[in-house]
């Protein structure tokens, strides 16, 4: 299965509004994010200007030190049908047991329900480029731990190809 990467052109015609983000549960506003979650989504918005989505090329690791821990890059691959992570922080690579750096995220996503669900997600991400939200349980060492994950889309080349984001997880 693959995406339809969206291209700058057709965001700014959709005229979406990135100040909203997707949940499963409908609509959010940044205010009912985490604080971290919140912080992310507030410097990816300042990456951008009006009506636009921010580029790969604008993100600056060290203008969000105090959540790097908490971080993912993924890039698009096989034209959307998976993803490949460029940057997870420690306490996402603690959880996973393992530096994932270079990995597929469906290599890790678990059972094919739940593997599914999770590329379903990303892809969302680059097909509306819209933020997505989601508060979950994952499988981890020592059974279910549940977690809150914001996603956001990045433009490289005039396509969304790249979502960053941050994993908090409870108990970890």
């Amino acid at each position: 299965m693959t995406t339809a990467a969206l291209s700058l052109a057709g965001y700014r015609r959709r005229a979406l509004r990135p100040d909203l983000i997707r949940s499963d549960s409908g609509p959010l506003a940044p205010v009912a994010l985490d604080a971290p979650l919140r912080q992310l989504h507030a410097y990816w918005r300042s990456l951008a200007g009006p009506g636009d989505l921010p580029q790969r090329c604008h993100v600056e690791p060290f203008e969000i030190r105090d959540l790097l821990r908490d971080i993912l890059l993924l890039q698009a691959v096989e034209d959307g049908a998976d993803f490949e992570f460029r940057i997870a922080g420690d306490r996402i690579e603690t959880v996973a047991g393992r530096s994932i750096r270079g990995a597929r995220l469906g290599d890790l996503a678990g059972s094919a329900p739940g593997r599914e669900r999770v590329l379903r997600d990303y892809r969302a991400v680059l097909e509306t480029g819209e933020p997505h939200y989601r508060r979950d349980r994952m499988s981890a060492i020592g059974g279910q731990l549940p977690y809150r994950r914001l996603l956001l889309p990045l433009y490289a080349g005039g396509t969304l190809t790249h979502i960053m984001g941050a994993m908090l997880f409870e108990g970890a």
